[in-house]
């Protein structure tokens, strides 16, 4: 950050919503991001409304914050916005053969108005939340924020402007802001792999309703300790970290799915194999086009009948592509195979910024399991 952009910034705070400008929060994001959607105000009120009630929000895990003037901090005529929910993150660094559990972030519908825009204060309001979430990593910034009750080891967010969110950098610093992930994205085009829906379907049993799910993946917290136990393996000297309690996080877009105007009715919501533990978990997402898998374990067995069942379901109700993020390496030949094709993402990139212990020079931080289950 430059030092002209730094000394804009003391005139500037990042804080949590008043009531008032909460509601201002809501009506600026239905008239972007609801229109965007195709949702009309009175629409995205309501889901606002429920999704501000959902578990993954509740009990101060989502907050809403604002770019004020620090001479009117109360104003609803704020500059900025965007929201945060607070998550459980697994942290395995080098040398240990555990994970640790701590705290991080997702954040999303960030929104300057029009009328602000121009100004960096988009940039500005990035930069000060690194503050707002990581107070014990920026403990001398001079800037005034108020910090978040949990302290964050990462926060995560999925850009479609880019690389911008890399130039938000934390005040006072030369650290980069959000970095890109690797951001890959396998689909499946439903009129091209007919052939694939055909075949037995007495090892796959429906994951029906939302209950379903959440017992589907009850163990699902026993699996990404494996996972980053697994990815250890290829680099020890790495620190890796994944999001926890995928039944919770995995009820966002279940709850996208089930209000989108016309939603498909009667679609299972995932698939298991009936002898092992394996299991697929999705939704419908992008104006119900696509079947968007969230949360997967497989092996090369079982995928194929587990994206049957998918390829199946998205016929069913109507989407045209299934779509997988970051497939696992084991399955890109099964991928291939059946059809499917990898390529970078276009938008919704998803990208990270550590605030947790700092890793030597020669090290790295991973990512791992960057899938839909954890889309805010």
């Amino acid at each position: 950050m430059s030092k002209a952009r730094d000394t804009a910034l003391v005139n500037l705070m990042v804080k949590p919503v008043s009531e008032a400008q909460n509601h201002e929060v809501i009506l600026r994001n239905a008239s972007h991001w609801g229109a965007r959607a195709g949702i009309g105000t009175e629409d995205f009120i309501r889901w606002t409304t429920i999704f501000d009630n959902e578990e993954y929000a509740r009990d101060g895990k989502l907050t809403k914050w604002v770019l004020v003037p620090k001479d009117d901090p109360e104003t609803v005529d704020f500059f900025a916005s965007c929201q945060t929910f607070s998550r459980k993150v697994a942290v395995l660094s080098p040398g240990e053969t555990s994970p640790t559990t701590e705290i991080g972030h997702g954040i999303s519908l960030v929104f300057t108005p029009p009328k602000h825009r121009g100004n960096g204060y988009a940039t500005s309001l990035m930069s000060l939340l690194h503050v707002a979430l990581a107070p014990q990593r920026y403990p001398e910034s001079q800037t005034m924020v108020s910090p978040t009750s949990a302290h964050s080891s990462v926060s995560v967010l999925y850009s479609d402007v880019g690389d911008f969110y890399s130039r938000c950098k934390p005040p006072s610093t030369t650290e980069p802001g959000w970095t890109i992930n690797q951001s890959l994205k396998t689909t499946w085009v439903i009129s091209d792999v007919k052939e694939l829906m055909e075949g037995d379907e007495s090892m796959v049993l429906p994951v029906a309703t939302a209950s379903d799910v959440a017992t589907t993946l009850a163990s699902d917290d026993d699996n990404i300790v494996a996972n980053l136990l697994e990815r250890q393996k290829s680099d020890p000297s790495s620190t890796y970290f994944a999001f926890t309690e995928s039944a919770v996080l995995n009820t966002f877009l279940l709850t996208v799915a089930s209000l989108f105007p016309a939603a498909p009715k009667d679609v299972p919501l995932g698939a298991r194999v009936s002898d092992s533990g394996d299991f697929m978990i999705w939704g419908c997402a992008d104006r119900n086009s696509v079947l968007a898998v969230t949360r997967l374990q497989a092996t090369v067995d079982s995928f194929p009948l587990l994206l049957r069942a998918a390829c199946r379901a998205a016929e069913q109700a109507g989407c045209k592509s299934v779509e997988v993020w970051n497939l696992p390496e084991h399955l890109a030949g099964v991928a291939e195979s059946t059809g499917g094709s990898t390529a970078e993402k276009q938008n919704h990139l998803s990208a990270f910024k550590w605030y947790g212990k700092q890793p030597e020079r020669s090290s790295k931080i991973v990512w791992v399991l960057d899938e839909r289950y954890a889309w805010c």
